[in-house]
C-alpha cells in the first residue's frame, strides 16, 4: 500500500516474501531517489524433532517429524545411507508432519537415523535419533519335579557393548521359585 501524509510518502509491503526484495525508486517531478530491499528467507526448522525409539523385534517402528513449512522436501537415512520406499521402509506426510515407519524390525536396523528437511531459499534443518531393539522378554514356568533342571543362559542385547546375564532359580519348598 501507498500512503501520502504531508510532503512523506510511504510505501508498505504486507506478507514480506523473499521473492520482494529488489530496488524500489520514488519519482516526482525531476527528483528521484532510489533503495534496496533484501530480505532474508527464515530459516527452516524442526518444529518436532524425532525422537529415540525402543522396540521389540518383529514390530514396527515410527519416527515423527514436523517442519516449519509445507512444501519442504524430506530425506530419511540410516547412518549415511539414504532411504527409499520398500517392504522395510514407508514414509508418509501429513500437512508439515512427516513419518517414517520401519517395518519387522531386527536387530539390524538397530543405529542411528536422521531426517534433513530442505526449502530453498530457507536452506536445510537436520534432526537425528536412534534406534534400540529389545531383548525378548523372558516367562519362567515352573518346573515338574520329574524334569531335571537345566541352566539356560539369556542374552540382552546392550549398546556399545556385549553383557550376558543370567538368573539362577532355585525351587523352595511351596513349589514357588526364587532368585539366588
Amino acid at each position: 500500500s501507498i500512503d501520502v501524509a504531508d510532503k512523506l510518502q510511504k510505501v508498505t509491503i504486507s506478507d514480506l516474501k523473499p521473492e520482494d526484495q529488489g530496488r524500489f525508486t520514488c519519482k516526482f517531478e525531476h527528483l528521484e531517489t532510489s533503495a534496496d530491499l533484501f530480505v532474508e528467507a527464515q530459516p527452516i526448522e524442526f518444529t518436532k524433532a524425532i525422537q529415540d525409539i525402543v522396540v521389540k523385534e518383529h514390530e514396527s517402528a515410527i519416527f515423527e517429524c514436523e517442519v516449519s513449512f509445507d512444501d519442504a522436501i524430506v530425506t530419511w537415512f540410516k547412518d549415511t545411507l539414504v532411504l527409499k520406499e520398500s517392504p522395510k521402509y514407508s514414509f508418509r506426510r501429513d500437512g508439515r508432519r512427516h513419518f517414517m515407519t520401519i517395518h519387522n524390525v531386527t536387530t539390524e536396523d538397530e543405529g542411528v537415523y536422521s531426517v534433513i528437511a530442505q526449502l530453498e531459499p530457507r536452506g536445510e534443518a537436520k534432526s537425528t535419533a536412534e534406534l534400540y531393539v529389545s531383548s525378548q522378554e523372558i516367562t519362567l514356568k515352573p518346573r515338574k519335579p520329574e524334569e531335571e533342571w537345566r541352566e539356560e543362559l539369556v542374552p540382552e542385547k546392550r549398546r556399545i557393548s556385549e553383557e550376558i546375564s543370567y538368573t539362577i532359580l532355585e525351587e523352595e519348598r511351596s513349589s514357588h521359585w526364587k532368585a539366588v
